[in-house]
């Protein structure tokens, strides 16, 4: 059976690169806020149709039946749910992982720039999601 993985957490948390390393479809929403440059500059007023591609990607890849990682911030559990359910409808085993990092070390190693101010958001948005694995990386604790 097929696995979606969430992995969520901060900007700069270790997100995409825990996920990268899966071994699956890495779709990251924030990803697809690249400028004509190919660097990354965060935009909310872009990231919910950003959001949108992202499910119209999980969907097309969840035809071929690939295990799936979908790497973002994710701090409630709305858009939580709405994977999940599509995991449910195609079969597959839905997990739930959370990279919990300071605000600090947010703000310290986010490569997107994001402001502060949006982490600090961000921060106080997230809620636990039954379930979810909660990962406290040792290298975050030194920075």
């Amino acid at each position: 059976m097929p696995t979606m993985t969430i992995v969520r957490g901060l900007p700069g948390s270790g997100k995409s690169t825990y996920a990268n390393n899966l071994g699956c479809v890495v779709i990251s929403p924030m990803d697809m806020l690249c400028r004509v440059d190919g660097n990354y500059q965060f935009n909310a007023r872009k990231s919910r149709q950003a959001w949108e591609f992202a499910q119209t990607m999980v969907e097309t890849v969840m035809m071929y039946g690939c295990d799936i990682c979908v790497a973002e911030v994710l701090p409630n559990i709305g858009k939580i749910n709405k994977y999940k359910k599509m995991a449910e409808e195609n079969g597959y085993t839905f997990r739930v992982i959370r990279f919990d990092v300071s605000t600090e070390h947010s703000k310290k190693h986010n490569i997107h720039a994001v402001p502060d101010v949006t982490i600090e958001s961000m921060n106080n948005a997230f809620v636990d999601y039954p379930g979810e694995i909660v990962l406290f990386p040792a290298w975050a604790k030194n920075h």
